[in-house]
């Protein structure tokens, strides 16, 4: 399957390929109580770690090369005080414009891991309608959680997020797997895309106790949300 990776000939490929092993194994294993794992909390984690991943790789990337594009993030500020990232650049990050980019965006691989668990292409959920849920509880008592009552995760999306992103970077950097000395670590524009492979992983691997359906609604709506946070909540200095 590693062949198939769309980073298998970038020049960070051994880096990637640990940092996904990594991220595949570890992420399971933070969450596992009692032998098991909560399905809807492990997909809302990857999703969370996803969403993020991509903001970062976004703002990674210089002013200059950005052009337009970081002209049109807007900040938006919720009663309670939160800040959010608003803009159809951030929204490009999390799902593909063209046929070159479907490999390399959570939508598209995700609806990849759905389809493969069994989902029916026509039965994919419309994007606009997981935007509008997550634009709609900034701020009230379900921020941070899918649309899906009856699919619950056991914390927020930003809880989630606080928890398990230093555990992605440990991944990023190479740091689990013992090979950052060999390997470096992933560059920021290769990170959501490996985060988009692991979601895809776990979709498929938690069919037999959680539909397709409503497993990539949880890890969209989780990384639509995360994609808006404000870092400085997430990434303490």
């Amino acid at each position: 399957m590693a062949s198939d990776f769309p980073w298998k000939d970038a020049p960070d490929v051994i880096a990637c390929n640990l940092a996904f092993g990594d991220l595949v194994n570890d992420l399971p294993r933070r969450l596992t109580v009692e032998g098991r794992v909560h399905a809807e909390t492990l997909l809302a984690s990857i999703g969370a770690v996803a969403g993020f991943a991509a903001q970062r790789a976004f703002f990674a990337e210089p002013v200059e090369s950005q052009g337009h594009a970081a002209r049109e993030i807007q900040i938006a500020t919720s009663a309670s005080g939160g800040k959010y990232f608003f803009g159809e650049p951030l929204n490009r990050m999390l799902f593909p414009m063209t046929e070159a980019e479907a490999g390399l965006r959570l939508w598209s691989v995700a609806a990849g891991g759905a389809i493969a668990a069994g989902l029916n292409a026509s039965e994919l959920p419309k994007l606009e309608n997981m935007f509008k849920h997550v634009s709609q509880t900034l701020g009230g008592e379900l921020e941070g959680f899918p649309s899906l009552s009856e699919h619950r995760p056991q914390a927020p999306a930003r809880e989630l997020l606080q928890q398990f992103w230093p555990l992605a970077v440990m991944c990023f950097n190479g740091e689990l797997s013992g090979a950052v000395a060999k390997s470096g670590a992933v560059r920021q524009r290769r990170r959501p895309i490996i985060a988009a492979y692991a979601a895809n992983t776990f979709i498929r691997k938690v069919q037999s106790v959680l539909g397709p359906a409503a497993a990539i609604v949880i890890v969209m709506e989780t990384a639509i949300y995360t994609s808006k946070l404000d870092p400085a909540v997430i990434e303490k200095p």
